[in-house]
């Protein structure tokens, strides 16, 4: 019954997203945005049928013609580790486990000593085990890990 509930909502709000921007902006403001440039900021791609917008025009923000290509690298769907071994190993481990990088930085802080307060047993616990699977699959160090996300921004 819950996820039928939270199905209708879903579906509610969604409907109501299509109608703020019609109001907004009327029926053609994907075409008007979509129309403002040539090309996609982000990868160069030339914009045609493909054009997505990054931003919802609902939201406030300025919505930004991107390609299905540049908006997928904006938003993280396409890998970017390339040769990268230690970023290989810890994209797929994330991936598999739906985990966060920042439950990876958390569980190496506590394994190294440095637990960040207000994290719960059972949380903590769940980082560490992440942690641990994540030295082994990059075969590196939890330091070493760190370093990573450091680097890498995450």
């Amino acid at each position: 019954m819950f996820c039928l509930a939270l199905n209708a909502i879903k579906q509610w709000v969604a409907a109501e997203q299509s109608a703020t921007d019609r109001y907004l902006l009327g029926g053609t403001s994907r075409k008007l945005c979509c129309a403002a440039a040539d090309s996609c900021l982000v990868s160069g791609d030339i914009l045609g049928s493909d054009c997505e917008l990054h931003h919802p025009v609902r939201d406030g923000r300025p919505a930004i013609p991107l390609s299905k290509h540049g908006h997928d690298l904006i938003e993280g769907q396409i890998s970017s580790e390339g040769d990268d071994p230690i970023g290989q190993a810890l994209s797929k481990l994330r991936r598999e486990g739906n985990r966060s990088w920042a439950q990876l930085r958390r569980g190496c802080l506590d394994l190294t000593g440095q637990p960040e307060p207000g994290t719960s047993k059972r949380g903590a616990a769940n980082d560490r085990a992440f942690a641990r699977k994540a030295a082994v699959a990059a075969n590196v160090s939890y330091e070493e890990i760190r370093e990573w996300l450091n680097e890498n921004g995450l």
